[in-house]
């Protein structure tokens, strides 16, 4: 090859090598301006972001003001759990205390923490609730049109009593004592029929006073069908129209379900009555023993 032809070529080369390296030191040059910027970008966009929170509230206390104006759908309509505290009849049973488990039949002194008598005036009816309940001035009283109630609750030893009117006069009353400790209770955690006092499969009599206002509902149903317990009772309700005492039919003789209240929350429904376990020894009529449930509702 000739020398000026050899001369030629590396001269093309250089050049060459030296566009290459000026557009690499460009493109360099530019990506370090270009990050300079981005840098530059995101410091003014986190200002902005700063200056704007203090501006404009952000979402979580747009959120926190729209609660405080407008109802939410919880608000609106209660959930499940919110409607059973309100509808008795669908409210839970939390825990169960049965006396009869919880007692040794043997031992008549035991005995003696659940009894029945009917009471025929007022001395009779104040010595069966001193029998239970050592301070009544103390104790929890209430009174409806099927019942009065007397509680005396304390953490070792609880006693309730209850006294069920008669419908035409105050006496004589059908008094039920039970002396427990809440402590043995079994916990529970599923809604029974216990809550409901009528079922759907029920003949029903409904009563109401001259006001329009439920006070008595009489029931039946096929014993054929359904068995005879619980065939046949009768509901009463309180001034709100509130279930307060079913009295109701068993093989083993009539048992009561009282619906205890504190103010419009239903606290408790009590179970009992039936065959009494014996007579005392002294005191025939005194009947001890008595079959008593309490279901302490949430």
């Amino acid at each position: 090859m000739k020398k000026n032809s050899i001369k030629k070529v590396l001269s093309m080369m250089a050049a060459a090598a030296i566009i290459v390296g000026n557009t690499a030191c460009n493109n360099a040059q530019q990506g370090k301006e270009m990050s300079m910027i981005s840098e530059e970008s995101l410091s003014a966009g986190s200002d902005i972001n700063t200056i704007g929170s203090d501006v404009t509230p952000t979402g979580s206390d747009t959120n926190a003001d729209e609660s405080d104006i407008n109802p939410t759908e919880s608000d609106i309509n209660p959930t499940e759990s919110e409607k059973d505290q309100d509808e008795p009849g669908n409210a839970q049973i939390i825990k169960i205390y049965n006396y009869l488990d919880n007692t040794d039949v043997k031992n008549e002194d035991k005995m003696l923490n659940s009894m029945r008598l009917v009471v025929n005036d007022h001395s009779e009816e104040s010595d069966f609730i001193g029998s239970f309940i050592e301070n009544p001035e103390n104790a929890i009283f209430a009174e409806n049109p099927a019942y009065k109630i007397i509680r005396d609750i304390s953490e070792d030893e609880s006693s309730i009593v209850f006294l069920i009117k008669g419908e035409d006069s105050e006496y004589p009353e059908i008094a039920y004592g039970l002396r427990f400790e809440e402590s043995k209770a079994v916990d529970e955690a599923s809604v029974t029929d216990y809550l409901d006092p009528l079922a759907d499969h029920q003949d029903i009599t409904y009563t109401k006073n001259e006001d329009g206002k439920l006070v008595k509902a009489e029931y039946s149903s096929d014993p054929k069908e359904y068995g005879t317990y619980d065939s046949t009772g009768v509901v009463y309700y309180d001034e709100s129209e509130r279930p307060v005492l079913k009295e109701y039919y068993t093989t083993s003789g009539n048992r009561y379900m009282a619906y205890v209240y504190e103010e419009d929350k239903l606290v408790m429904i009590c179970d009992f009555g039936g065959m009494a376990y014996k007579g005392m020894d002294d005191d025939p009529d005194t009947e001890i023993g008595m079959d008593f449930s309490i279901f302490f509702i949430s």
